[in-house]
């Protein structure tokens, strides 16, 4: 990492109250109440109200130094990363899943990153779909006679 890109983000920090984790959850509780707001406003209305709401928020939450800057972009990216994803029932375990990764991440650092993406890993490995294991190699389709 480039010497000006580490003095940019600990001069984002510079001010804020909070630890990165409180800060880290204050935004993605936020942002989850933001994708409940748009999964129930009509489809008309609802990416719009977001966008807008979004953008509010992000300049209130940085103008009152609650959070960095910098935790505004990752925060941005991966809620644009979650709008590409499919429906709401498809992402609910996802994003579930995320404050796992964080709370392992937060307490063990690289290790509990690692560990998260094993689990993850073990999780996939015990799903089936008609008998049919989700990481199946073979290209077989049910029992064979």
């Amino acid at each position: 990492m480039r010497i000006q890109l580490a003095v940019s983000i600990t001069n984002s920090r510079e001010g804020v109250p909070y630890p990165v984790l409180v800060e880290l959850m204050l935004m993605l509780f936020i942002i989850e109440m933001v994708i409940e707001a748009s999964i129930r406003l009509p489809k008309s209305i609802g990416p719009t109200i977001t966008m807008i709401g979004g953008i509010i928020l992000g300049q209130a939450v940085v103008q009152a130094r609650l959070v960095s800057y910098f935790l505004i972009i990752v925060v941005a990216g991966s809620t644009i990363a979650h709008f590409t994803m499919g429906t709401y029932m498809n992402t609910v375990s996802i994003r579930l899943y995320k404050y796992v990764v964080i709370l392992l991440s937060a307490l063990y650092g690289i290790l509990g990153l690692m560990s998260s993406v094993v689990l993850f890993c073990f999780y996939l490995g015990t799903i089936s779909t008609f008998e049919v294991p989700y990481l199946s190699l073979s290209t077989k389709r049910g029992k064979s006679k």
